[in-house]
């Protein structure tokens, strides 16, 4: 399961076949109007086809499938560039999540990204806004609002027990010193690592799988 607003195509580069895995990729569907969370991730659960499959979610994907984890029979569970619980949040979403400052965000904006890749001159943020563009998949204000909402007001108090977590070292949305217990580290790893470093995971997760 990609990032928020992310598209699966994130992944095209993975390939883990020749370890003997199939990889079969999830996206996002509109919520419904104020749609919580379990009863989303109910509904993308019937996209999984197979029994006890192996999760993996990125970011707010890995939130996704550690709800997911809750209900459905799986295999193994994956949880990369993302949080166990909500303790790990950085401090500006904690604040998000007490003052409902998230809902401020022009998430309408999104939609403008395409245009404004052209005209940005400042190299850096152009550079940023073309990765939006490319994996972007979902900008329409509703998927955003209620992505946004669900994350900052996501409720878990202890670590799903089963899960093995991968966080880069570099990860400038959740930064990896706020994190709590075992995880994998990956160095030099950013938020967007499944994208930049897939070697990475196409070298290593057949052996974590295996472990």
């Amino acid at each position: 399961m990609p990032g928020l607003a992310a598209g699966s195509h994130i992944f095209d580069n993975w390939d883990l076949s020749y370890a003997g895995h199939e990889l079969h990729k999830l996206d996002w569907i509109t919520p419904h109007k104020k749609e919580s969370l379990q009863s989303y991730a109910q509904r993308i659960a019937t996209n999984i086809e197979h029994e006890n499959p192996i999760l993996l979610g990125v970011s707010f994907g890995g939130i996704l499938m550690q709800e997911i984890s809750r209900f459905l029979p799986h295999n193994q569970l994956f949880v990369v560039s993302s949080v166990r619980h909500q303790d790990e949040f950085p401090a500006r979403l904690k604040f998000c999540a007490a003052t409902g400052a998230q809902r401020l965000v022009p998430t309408s904006l999104a939609k403008h990204v395409p245009i404004l890749k052209r005209v940005v001159p400042v190299p850096i943020i152009k550079r940023r806004l073309e990765l939006y563009d490319m994996y972007m998949a979902h900008s329409d204000t509703t998927y955003l609002n209620w992505a946004l909402d669900t994350v900052v007001c996501w409720q878990q108090r202890e670590p799903r027990p089963v899960a093995t977590h991968i966080h880069g070292t570099a990860d400038e949305i959740f930064p990896i010193q706020n994190l709590q217990g075992d995880h994998i580290k990956v160095e030099g790893g950013t938020h967007i690592m499944v994208v930049n470093r897939y070697k990475w995971f196409n070298e290593n997760l057949p052996a974590l799988i295996r472990g």
